[in-house]
């Protein structure tokens, strides 16, 4: 992974997400499903919302991060499924 702040790349995300979820990552992560994994899509948007409505950029910035944190975990567990025929 990239050292510097701001030049991380999805791959670098992807791997991250790949290490949590894999046995040897974390036993949460594993766990999440996506009717789970609502809540926090939930309140990561009502945390951004809430950084918009004080525009504050540094917090939104965060905020944004933990979005689309919650989105790659989203992308998971259907990866982990059998395709439907």
């Amino acid at each position: 992974m990239n050292t510097e702040f701001g030049t991380e790349t999805m791959e670098d995300l992807l791997a991250v997400m790949r290490k949590l979820r894999s046995p040897e990552g974390c036993p949460w992560d594993r766990e999440q499903t996506h009717s789970s994994l609502k809540k926090c899509f939930m309140e990561e948007c009502a945390e951004l919302m809430d950084a918009i409505d004080a525009e504050d950029d540094r917090e939104m910035c965060e905020e944004l991060g933990d979005l689309l944190m919650t989105i790659v975990m989203q992308r998971e567990p259907s990866k982990a499924r059998p395709p439907r025929q």
